[in-house]
Order: C-alpha cells, then structure tokens, then sequence
C-alpha cells in the first residue's frame, strides 16, 4: 500500500463533529478512508434511501448519514413527545453498537465454514450469496468508467453532472485527478494550468448561465434552471474529474472487481483495490480469501498482459495512418443487424406455446413463408396491453441482435454507458476524435472561450500521449467525442430507445436514440412499429419533471415512515 498511496487523489475527510462521529461511527468501516463501507447493521431500505442520494449529495454519504437522517432524528425541530421517544430510542440502539461492536452470531464458526467451503473449494455460490456494500471518494472519470464496465453483480451509483455543482474546492485544489507521473515526464505544471482552466470557466459561467436562462424561461424555478446550467456546461469538466461512486455488490462480484483492478495501469485504481480491500475485510473477510491466492494474483496479471498482447498485434498488423479529420457532430452507425430478427422473435413468442409437437427450426421455417399480416397478428397479440415503457417485452426479442457504432460527447456517453446488459465496450478515451460544440455555448457566448481551452487540451494531451495512451485519458473534456459499439438484443433496444427518448432526458443522447430507431427502420419495420419511441424535441430536458419528483420522493418517504411505524 505504501507506493500506492502516491496516486491517491486530493481527498478531504468529511467534517463531523463530535456528536455526529459518535452516531456515524458504528455504521461505518472507517470515518476518515476515501473507500469504505457501511455496516450491514444498517436496515437495507435506509441503504437504499442513503445510496440513491449519492447522484445528487454533494456531500461524502457519512455526512448524508448524519445530515438527513440520524441527525434529524436525535435533535427533532418539533420537541413532540412521539419525536423524544424516536431520539432516545436510537441513541439506545447507537450506544448498543459501540458497546458491541460489529456484533454477529457464531462469528468464528462461520468464518471457519466459509474459509473451508469457498477458498478451498472454490464453491463460489456461496460468495454470490454474501452482499454488503461499498462508497469510494475520489475516483476519476476513466477510473469510475472502468469499475462499471463489471456487468454482473454490482449495482453502481454516480454522483450527477445534472444535480451537484462541482465547482468546490477541496483544500485550496479543484478536484480533479493528478497521476504523479506526470511530473516525472515534465507535464505536470501545462498539466494544472489546462485542469485550472477549465475548472474556471465553468465555475464563472454557471452564475451567468443560470440569470440567462432565468430571462429565457421566466416561468420556470430557479432549482430547475440550475440544473439546466449544470448540464450545459458539463461539458467543460475533464475526464480527471474526482467523483463519489457507490456500490452495492455480492462478495463475488466485489472480488473480481478488486482482481480487475490490482495491476491495472492506471495508479489510481490499483490504490482503490487496495483500500477496497481493507474495507471489505471488515465485513466479510472469508469471502475475500482467495485474493490471498497465488493463482489470483497471477490471474490479475494476466487480465492485463492479454490486452497487452492483443494491442502490440494491433499495431502491428494495422499500420499508422494520417489523423482523420476530427468529429464536429455525433454519429451512429449501423453495423449490422440480423436480417431474420423478425422471424425469430416470432419464433420465440410461438416456442412456449407448440412443444412438444414443434421445433424451434420447424416453427422458424413456417414464419419465414408467412405474409408481414399473418406476423403482425402474433406481435399484435404480445403487445396488445402493453400502455407504457416500464412495461417490459418479452423474452422472445432476445433472439434478434443489432450492434451500432456510436460517436458521441463524453458526458452523454455516461448516461448510456449505464446499459450494461447488452455487450459494449469502446476506444480509450481521447481528444483525437474531435469535440462537440452545443448550440447553447454558441448562444451564450462562450464559444471562444471554449475554442482556446480545447486547443490548450489538445496540444497537452497529444504530449501525454506519447507517454501513456492510458494517463492521457485524464485530459479529454466530457465535449470529446468517444467512439463505441453496442451489440443489444431487440428486448434491451427497446427498452433503452423508449427510456431515453422521453422528455426528461438529454437532447444529446435523446438524438443518439432517435438515430438508432431511424436506422433500423429500415431492417426490422415491423418490429420498429411497436417502439414506444419519442421522436420530439424539447427546449428544456427534465421541465415539467421536478415537482413529480419530489412528489415520488415525498409519498417514498411517507410509505416508509408508515412501515418503520407499524
């Protein structure tokens, strides 16, 4: 841990003062460490409430603990006699925990057991079956990026561009990341001055843009037109930006995630394997043996000397060529789709029905000779009730598969990178590519600001470069552009064409939606025809949306209230 500690990001524990210490420390692994846990002696309906603030707290969640719902309960604004028996009782169950702490049952005994069973006998059912949870401050886009890509079993949560103005500073220093090599390559003083910059530009347009769009839409709230601002000029935080990332996870997954991550090339996320693991062990220590395991260790090698391996061949067999001209808008592709996906569906709607006396193939042979009528009665028949998006198709529209190629700005990838039950994955993150420039910094007069700093970001990526491909993802902008594929069945393709087309979302991933639809159109137009898809425009993402919102929350919060009640 000792040479990790140089990669570990500028971090500032969260400020609690005495009373709050005592009531957050015996539901946390450490009240100071960047990484950490909260203990499972937490209720999981007030870990679900606490995880779901992390995309817009500002906060460290051990301060959000505190603020919003221990404190709140211990020091009640109404002294009402119901509210002084809430404190009391939980400053009894708080003090129970520190005079026991981490308590459980025949500890050692299932210590022993899961010692035995799983990291002698690999019997990794039972690491599927143990869940807990983890927080990490501090980490950088590429690096929270990297962590997601994991598919199975971890739940992630991310701190919002949209809701949380990341403007603060934390001890003098804009949050941002900063590998330690770059001063051993000379770059670390171009390296501040390009980071500061755009920390500053977006720090000094946010008030601007927010009285701008106060007189362009006078109607609307203020909470709502900040929102607004922060998504505009999101684009202006780099990829180095520090983030709050929470996780919940069952021991298998979160042990494959520290494998992935223990000789990654990027510092900063073997630091967060390390920490990662000390945090764990607090609570569930035996199913986290095998890390101890040669075998492992040399497997976390071999996770990243294969794409070594694979790389060096890359450049080999695929000599250099001239810099294309950069993006200056987003692009879909449609790389190929199966041109019987149609026919298959319906096979797999009529399968269950007609065993044992058909086949798949018998049944897939008579659907191709029938008339687009004969079809549509099938698809009719499946979608006839369906009223709304949540409102899932069947698994039938797993059998029919389309893979695009997509070039869009980093900050709306985010959003998409977020559907990770359908096979993507992309380029490093670059400059090469080009940047966006939206139609709302043309219209509020920032785009010679923004020309001047993506020049400077340019030149210093290009010399990082040379260095390390993997450290100059901190550089890019979240304007960049980043070039992906995705391969999706029919089933994930509706519903992310029907989630992110709605008003509620972002113009820029709402046209990336829209495109994949126009596109496949074309291949599937009997299928396209049952897509709850929104082809319209809307001047503000999300207007209309806030009060329904805070609604949902408020009829959540009285429901629990109701349950903790009875």
């Amino acid at each position: 841990m000792t040479d990790l500690v140089k990669f570990a990001p500028v971090y500032q524990a969260p400020q609690l003062n005495d009373e709050a210490v005592w009531a957050v420390g015996p539901f946390v692994t450490s009240l100071q460490a960047a990484v950490y846990s909260f203990r499972s002696i937490l209720p999981p309906q007030l870990l679900g409430a606490l995880f779901s603030r992390a995309s817009r707290a500002a906060g460290d969640l051990r301060e959000v603990l505190w603020s919003e719902y221990l404190g709140p309960i211990l020091y009640p604004k109404e002294e009402t006699q119901e509210n002084l028996d809430f404190a009391r009782e939980l400053r009894e169950v708080i003090q129970f925990y520190h005079d026991h702490p981490n308590p459980s049952y025949n500890t050692k005994r299932a210590y022993q057991f899961f010692a035995k069973w799983l990291a002698q006998y690999g019997d990794d059912s039972i690491a599927q079956m143990g869940s807990t949870n983890l927080v990490a401050c501090g980490l950088s886009q590429p690096g929270i990026k990297f962590i997601e890509d994991q598919r199975v079993g971890l739940a992630p949560i991310e701190k919002s561009t949209r809701y949380v103005d990341f403007s603060r500073r934390t001890n003098g220093w804009f949050g941002y990341f900063t590998d330690p090599r770059l001063q051993e390559w000379g770059f670390d003083g171009e390296y501040r001055t390009v980071m500061d910059g755009l920390f500053e530009v977006y720090t000094k347009s946010i008030p601007v843009l927010i009285a701008r769009l106060q007189a362009q839409y006078p109607e609307e709230k203020t909470s709502v037109l900040e929102k607004k601002a922060f998504d505009e000029l999101r684009g202006f935080l780099p990829m180095a930006t520090l983030s709050q990332v929470a996780f919940h996870g069952n021991a298998q997954a979160f042990q494959y995630l520290i494998v992935r991550c223990m000789e990654h090339p990027l510092g900063e996320l073997r630091w967060f394997a390390s920490l990662a693991r000390e945090a764990l062990d607090e609570e569930i220590p035996s199913l986290l043996l095998r890390l101890d395991d040669e075998a492992t260790k040399e497997y976390a090698k071999e996770l990243q000397d294969r794409k070594e391996r694979v790389a060096t061949l890359a450049n080999e067999f695929f000599p250099a060529k001239a810099d294309s001209e950069p993006y200056v808008k987003p692009e879909v592709r449609l790389a190929e789709a199966d041109p019987e996906g149609e026919n298959k569906v319906i096979t797999g709607l009529l399968f269950p029905s007609l065993g044992p006396r058909y086949s798949w193939q018998e049944i897939l042979s008579q659907v191709r000779s029938w008339p687009d009528e004969r079809k549509k009665q099938v698809l009719d028949a499946h979608f006839a009730g369906r009223k709304a998006r949540w409102q899932k198709v069947g698994r039938a529209f797993e059998n029919a598969f389309v893979r695009f190629e997509i070039t869009m700005n980093l900050g709306a990838y985010r959003d998409l990178h977020r559907h990770r039950m359908h096979t993507q994955d992309r380029q490093l993150f670059t400059a090469a590519l080009g940047y966006e420039m939206p139609s709302a910094i043309k219209e509020f007069g920032l785009e010679g600001a923004m020309r001047e700093h993506m020049e400077a970001l340019s030149v210093l990526f290009q010399k990082i470069e040379e260095k390390s491909p993997d450290v100059a993802q901190y550089v890019p902008s979240l304007f960049h552009f980043v070039r992906f594929y995705q391969y999706q069945n029919a089933r994930e393709f509706f519903w992310e064409v029907e989630l992110r087309t709605g008003p509620q979302g972002r113009p820029d991933y709402r046209w990336i939606e829209q495109e994949k639809y126009r596109l496949l159109q074309e291949v599937w137009p009997l299928l396209m025809s049952y897509v709850l898809v929104d082809m319209n425009e809307y001047d503000l993402a999300r207007r209309g949306t806030e009060e329904r919102i805070a609604k949902k929350e408020k009829d959540l919060t009285k429901r629990l209230g109701d349950i903790a009640g009875s």
